[in-house]
């Protein structure tokens, strides 16, 4: 499933947002002053991300991830910004807080 930015942009362009239902990618060309990014997840989630800072080496954002349904124990995601990359593996709280929004921060 592909989310675009013409979807989930907001907040003058600093903060993307989407529902993944399925494995499956965000994908901005462009959105305000971030851009081109792509989030790569594999399990379904719902993802918040906010661009905090952006220089032309670096980007730092802050990551909120969610698992509704409460059926996965951790997120693998890769994030890839103006041609740089980084991974990270999120775990989920367990019960009874299954299903809370866990926030990362992760530069790229």
């Amino acid at each position: 499933m592909r989310v675009t930015a013409g979807d989930v942009c907001g907040r003058s362009g600093e903060t993307i947002g989407g529902s993944i239902g399925t494995v499956g990618s965000i994908i901005t060309p462009t959105c305000g002053e971030a851009g081109p990014m792509t989030l790569d997840v594999d399990t379904p989630c719902l993802v918040l991300l906010i661009l905090i800072s952006a220089t032309l080496d670096q980007a730092q954002f802050r990551i909120a991830l969610s698992d509704p349904l409460q059926q996965f124990v951790h997120i693998n995601l890769m994030l890839k910004y103006e041609g740089r990359s980084t991974s990270a593996q999120v775990t989920l709280p367990p019960p009874p807080k299954s299903g809370d929004s866990v926030f990362i921060f992760l530069s790229v």
